[in-house]
């Protein structure tokens, strides 16, 4: 993850309690056994806290993952004790090995800031990748001008957390912007944090066809909501798929 989530690790799993993984993994199982992919290793860049790699460990032998978030990977560390993980950015990090399945997730190739940046990042996961092996990136396409409001809560024993979101999509730069707000009562404390702004860039169908092609990969295909629908260009959701 980026900034946003820095000071708030260990909410982290509360805060999105209620997101749906398993059908992102069901997803990501069934588009690997559809191309014949081998599930002798997987990478997983942006991981969080782990919960995909955590859901995947059955059907994979060996597990990585990569996160700018130190505190983030600690809690990983934990979640996932047979993984490996690295700290370090989508566009450079550095891994000896290739991987079969390489995925990343929830929205967190959106934070390239631009074409260059994307491309440089595609090119990363085409070099770590094993000659038949594929690429699953989940991509944000939201583009309402018009401010939006999410919550998401969550709670375990002794915490509850709510976390509102505010974006709104600026067209001449192609970006969302997003402000965070957390409500946080632990243990009869209430308190609050204030995330810094997020900024996504928003990336056109044809854009991504450029950066495909540049990148090294000569098959793609774009799904709509982790579903082998085709996604159209205002999907919100599409998840890009790539081959060699």
């Amino acid at each position: 993850m980026q900034k946003s989530y820095k000071n708030l690790a260990k909410y982290y799993d509360l805060c999105f309690q209620q997101k749906d993984y398993q059908k992102e993994v069901d997803f990501i199982l069934e588009l690997v056994d559809k191309y014949g992919i081998n599930k002798e290793s997987i990478l997983d860049v942006g991981c969080g806290t782990g919960t995909h790699l955590c859901l995947l460990k059955n059907h994979f032998d060996n597990l990585y993952g990569v996160d700018l978030n130190k505190e983030i990977l600690e809690i990983a560390k934990t979640k996932v004790p047979g993984a490996h993980f690295l700290n370090a950015g989508m566009s450079d990090f550095k891994i000896k090995e290739k991987f079969d399945v390489i995925t990343s997730l929830y929205s967190v190739f959106n934070y390239n800031k631009d074409v260059d940046s994307a491309t440089k990042t595609l090119q990363n996961f085409h070099k770590h990748l094993q000659e038949k092996g594929v690429v699953i990136i989940a991509l944000y396409n939201e583009r309402t001008t018009d401010k939006k409001i999410s919550l998401h809560v969550g709670k375990d024993d002794d915490t509850k957390v709510a976390k509102i979101d505010q974006f709104r999509y600026i067209p001449k730069d192609k970006t969302v912007k997003s402000e965070h707000l957390v409500l946080i009562k632990d243990n009869e404390e209430i308190d609050f944090e204030v995330e810094d702004d997020d900024i996504y860039r928003i990336f056109d169908f044809d854009e991504i066809e450029s950066m495909v092609k540049e990148s090294g990969f000569s098959n793609s295909e774009i799904y709509d909501r982790f579903s082998f629908d085709k996604a159209a260009n205002k999907s919100k959701f599409p998840v890009l798929v790539l081959r060699r």
